[in-house]
C-alpha cells in the first residue's frame, strides 16, 4: 500500500491513552495530510483506511490494529501489544528509515513503555517505593493531557478532542526527536567501535569530540572512563562507565573525597591547576584542559 492510499485512520473516542495518543503521533509522521478520526461507530470504523486501537481485529493486511480482542498478539519478553505496538510492528521500520536496529531500540525505549501500562502490565519491576517517590512514565504523562472538570460536571467531548491533538503534537515531537537521535547513535556506533578499539588504553577512551558511549560500553568490559571533549562550554569531561543494565552504578566512580569539592580543592587533591567539576555521585568529573582530564582519570584508576 502507498503512502498516499491511507488517508483517513480511525481509533477511538473519549478518554485517550498513551498507545491511542502515540499511535496518531506515528501515522502523522508517515502520513502528514493524514485524518485522524475519533469515533467507536462500527460503520465509520468498517469504511476508514486504517483502524487503531478499536475494532477488535487485528490484520495488518488489512490496516486494523486492534489489541482488546483475545487473538491479540503477545511479545517473546511477556509484554502485550496495544494499538501502539501494533502499528509500530508494522509501521516503525519504514517510521525509522528502514534502519531496524533502531526500530527494535525504540520498541524497547518507547514503544514497550507504552503497550505495558496500556495492558495493565508493569514493565519496571525495581522501583523502591519506600523512598517516597514513584515513577512517572511517559503513558501516565499523556493521560494528564485528557481535561479535568469540577466535581459534579460532566466531561466536555469536543475539549477531550482538541486536549487529544494536542497530546499528539506533543508525542509527535517526542517520537521525532527519538527517531532522529538513534538513528544518528546508530550511524555512529561502527565508527565508534572501531575507534575504542584503537585506544591505546584499555580503561579509559579519548575522543576530540562529544561521543555516546552507553550502547557500547558492554562490549569493552575493561574500559572504565570516557574522555570527550565538550566544544559548547570548551572543556573535557570524564565520563564514568556503567554498565548497560546499572545505570547509575559506574564500573569505578571517582574517589569519594573528590565529589562535590571545590575548584581549588579538586585541584590540591588531583595535582592539576583546571578542574572544573566533580559531580557528587562520582560519575563525571570536569577540566578545562586534555592533559588535566588524562591525568584525573589515570590517578582516579590506580585508587
Amino acid at each position: 500500500m502507498t503512502n498516499c492510499s491511507i488517508k483517513t485512520a480511525v481509533t477511538h473516542n473519549g478518554t485517550f491513552h498513551g498507545d491511542d495518543v502515540f499511535g496518531s503521533a506515528l501515522l502523522k509522521l508517515l502520513y502528514p495530510d493524514i485524518q485522524i478520526i475519533r469515533t467507536r461507530d462500527d460503520k465509520i470504523i468498517k469504511e476508514t483506511d486504517l483502524a487503531f486501537d478499536v475494532g477488535r481485529i487485528y490484520d495488518p493486511k488489512k490496516l486494523r490494529f486492534d489489541h482488546h480482542q483475545e487473538t491479540a498478539p503477545l511479545r517473546e519478553n511477556g509484554i502485550k501489544y496495544s494499538g501502539f505496538g501494533l502499528l509500530w510492528k508494522t509501521f516503525g521500520l519504514n517510521a525509522c528509515r528502514g534502519n531496524q536496529e533502531v526500530a527494535d531500540k525504540i520498541d524497547q525505549k518507547l514503544v514497550q513503555q507504552i503497550d505495558g501500562p496500556d495492558n495493565g502490565q508493569e514493565v519496571f519491576k525495581d522501583y523502591n517505593y519506600n523512598l517516597g517517590a514513584s515513577p512517572y512514565q511517559i503513558y501516565g504523562l499523556i493521560a494528564k493531557f485528557n481535561p479535568e472538570v469540577e466535581y459534579g460536571k460532566n466531561k466536555d467531548s469536543n475539549q477531550i478532542d482538541i486536549e487529544f491533538f494536542k497530546a499528539v503534537d506533543f508525542a509527535k515531537t517526542i517520537l521525532s526527536l527519538l527517531i532522529d537521535r538513534e538513528i544518528i547513535v546508530s550511524e555512529n556506533k561502527n565508527k565508534l567501535i572501531q575507534d575504542v578499539k584503537k585506544s591505546e588504553n584499555p580503561n579509559y577512551y579519548i575522543s576530540n569530540f562529544t561521543i555516546d558511549i552507553d550502547d557500547i560500553a558492554d562490549m569493552f568490559p575493561d574500559l572504565i572512563y570516557s574522555i570527550t571533549y565538550n566544544s559548547v562550554a570548551d572543556n573535557w569531561k570524564i565520563y564514568a562507565i556503567h554498565n548497560s543494565n546499572a545505570k547509575f552504578k559506574p564500573r569505578k566512580p571517582f574517589p569519594d573525597e573528590w565529589c562535590g569539592k571545590s575548584e581549588s580543592e579538586l585541584n590540591s587533591l588531583i595535582g592539576i591547576e583546571d578542574a572544573v567539576f566533580c559531580h557528587i555521585n562520582g560519575f563525571l568529573l570536569v577540566t578545562k584542559s586534555k592533559e588535566s582530564a588524562i591525568k584525573a582519570a589515570e590517578l582516579s584508576l590506580k585508587m
